[in-house]
Formats: C-alpha cells, sequence, structure tokens
C-alpha cells in the first residue's frame, strides 16, 4: 500500500471510515494525512499483505471487501500470522470473507504460519459468526474500557498520589518522557516494558508476549510521530539503586485530539503490593490532564482475566465501553475448510 497512490489511498481510507463508523461511533473519521503518514511509515519488522475485492458491476468499482495478514519478524511466535477481514455492512452474508480468507490462509502457509490469529468486537457480530463457521476458537476475552475525564474531581488523584507516598513510594522518582524516548532511558525502558510485558494475561492463546529491542521501538515511535500520535511515558525509578521498576504509557492522536489510549501499565513482581501501578497511573493522568486539556475520554484494554488492572481501572472510573474476543485457528484448518 505504501507505494500507492494518494488518491487511491484516499479510496482504501473512504472503506476504512465506513468500518470504523462502526467500531468507534463516538470519533470522527480518519484524516487521509494521518493515514497516508502511517501506511508510508510500517516498521521495517513487519510484513504486511493485502487483498480487496471490488464491485466491478458498479460504475465506481467499489471495494466491499478487504484483508491484510501481518508477519511480525520477531524471535517470538515465528509460527503466528495476525489477519483481518472487512467486509461493507449491506455486502455481508455474500461469501466475501469467504473469498479473501483463502488467499491469505495460502500466503500464510507458504511463510511457514502455522497458526492464524484475529479479533472481534460485539458491535459486528458477523465477525464472531464468521470466525466459528471456520472453526476458529476464542482464546481471550477482553474489553475496551473506558474512562470520561471531566467527570474526575483532581483532588481525588491527588489523594492516590499522597497515599501512594505515604506507602513507601517516595522512595521513587517518576520520571515524565514522551517519543521519542530519549536515548539516555531508550535501552532501559525498553528492558522494563519486555519485562513487565510478560505478566499480561493471554489466555488460551497459543503465543509467547513479544519482546522488542530499541531499534522496533524507534521505528513504532517514528510511525506513531508520523501520523501525529504522541506517546507518554512514565517511569519509576528506585532511588537508592537507580533501576526502573514501574511504568505507565498513553498515547494521544492529533486527528481524534478528545481521546487518549492508556497503553501498557506494570511493575516489576518484587515491588508489587504498594500501591506504585495505581500512583503512575493517577500521577499520568494529572499529566494528561494538564498537557491535553481536550482529553475528554481516556481508553484502554484489558483482558477479562486481569483482576488486578480491572481493579485498579475500575477504582479510578473505567467502565466497558466494547468487548472483544481474540481467536485462534491452526492453518491447515482452514485450507482444509476450503478443500472440503
Amino acid at each position: 500500500l505504501a507505494a500507492l497512490s494518494d488518491d487511491a489511498h484516499a479510496e482504501y481510507l473512504a472503506f476504512d471510515n465506513r468500518l470504523r463508523a462502526e467500531s468507534h461511533p463516538d470519533d470522527p473519521p480518519r484524516t487521509l494525512e494521518a493515514h497516508l503518514a502511517r501506511q508510508r511509515s510500517i516498521p521495517t519488522f513487519l510484513e504486511i499483505h493485502h487483498w480487496e475485492i471490488r464491485d466491478t458491476a458498479i460504475a465506481s468499482n467499489l471495494i466491499v471487501g478487504f484483508a491484510s495478514l501481518q508477519i511480525a519478524h520477531q524471535e517470538e511466535n515465528r509460527h503466528i500470522a495476525s489477519f483481518d477481514i472487512d467486509v461493507l455492512p449491506e455486502r455481508r452474508h455474500e461469501g466475501i470473507a469467504s473469498r479473501l480468507l483463502h488467499p491469505l490462509a495460502v500466503a500464510a502457509s507458504e511463510k511457514g504460519r502455522t497458526l492464524l490469529m484475529s479479533h472481534t468486537h460485539d458491535r459486528t457480530p458477523a465477525g464472531e459468526t464468521f470466525l466459528r463457521s471456520i472453526g476458529a476458537e476464542p482464546g481471550l476475552h477482553s474489553h475496551t474500557n473506558q474512562l470520561v475525564l471531566p467527570e474526575i474531581d483532581p483532588a481525588f488523584l491527588k489523594g492516590y498520589r499522597e497515599e501512594g507516598e505515604k506507602r513507601g513510594n517516595g522512595d521513587f522518582e517518576l520520571i515524565r518522557c514522551q517519543s521519542p524516548i530519549p536515548e539516555e532511558l531508550l535501552v532501559s525502558a525498553v528492558e522494563l516494558g519486555n519485562m513487565v510485558a510478560r505478566d499480561i494475561p493471554r489466555g488460551d492463546l497459543t503465543m509467547e508476549q513479544e519482546q522488542y529491542t530499541p531499534e522496533q521501538i524507534r521505528e513504532m515511535d517514528r510511525m506513531g510521530m508520523a501520523s501525529g500520535a504522541t506517546m507518554l511515558a512514565l517511569i519509576a525509578k528506585e532511588r537508592s539503586s537507580g533501576t526502573f521498576v514501574g511504568m505507565t504509557t498513553m498515547t494521544w492522536r492529533s486527528h481524534t485530539p478528545y481521546v487518549a489510549e492508556q497503553g501498557i501499565t506494570g511493575v516489576l513482581p518484587e515491588y508489587r503490593g504498594r500501591g506504585l501501578a495505581r500512583t503512575l497511573k493517577a500521577v499520568m493522568l494529572e499529566q494528561l490532564m494538564e498537557s491535553y486539556p481536550q482529553v475528554r475520554f481516556v481508553r484502554t484494554d484489558n483482558a477479562d482475566s486481569n483482576a488486578a488492572m480491572l481493579a485498579i481501572n475500575n477504582a479510578l472510573g473505567f467502565r466497558p465501553y466494547r468487548s472483544e474476543i481474540h481467536w485462534q485457528v491452526p492453518t491447515e484448518r482452514v485450507l482444509t475448510y476450503f478443500a472440503g
């Protein structure tokens, strides 16, 4: 897609915005500027293939279905390929998704990927119906949870911060930074992120937690910044040892200025039980309210089984916004489905 003209991308964006209106009804359409910047700065470790189906009986040669296959060239999960299939709402149940899935599965098999993964959400029930029909199995149930930021009393967040200080969190220095992560912090911050990410629930999904290199994080930073995204990070450093022990991240995008996305939050196991994760999240929300007063909603994705993080989020005021299911299916099962 990166090599296509701006006019071609405008057509793909129009299709994508039709689907986003269904999945994110509260958000404005994506802009062409943000779309082009993102598509033309894909990290080099990601290999992405696309397929489309057009209705040639219509003068406009309308795109009615679109699919993508993503292969991450990392040390982990060399058996996995992730895919997405989108079909216009009025053209579903015509077999378009199946026509897109077949070449996608063939390509995954040729690349040596033996397991296909995808996800669905409750605003498009047809996605779940389709994946069940091809033999996919749910591996993880999750929710996008949303916080209405103007409803939070700043004194409430201040209370969280002060309570944390009483529990010994004054032993930690909180370091603020944003993308691009400063060079002197990069290696330690990536190492910490990889360690705390290992505890993210994966349910029954047959996968390992990805471990990123500093170079890969730099590439993702460049992609985000090119498309108008700013990643904010708050890192807890133990004063006595200088060790990075906890972190939280937040992303703000210029094309949806009233929404911020809460990213990873985690604390090393030996430093848990002191309210540090809650302190990090509260201070990050204070920073967000100060630096981005236009933000009304904060959204975050949580596995339904992540009781510890859900307890923190619920106490802060996050509420369910959308439910998701993460699916997996052996590539061979999909190929057999079509062979039959």
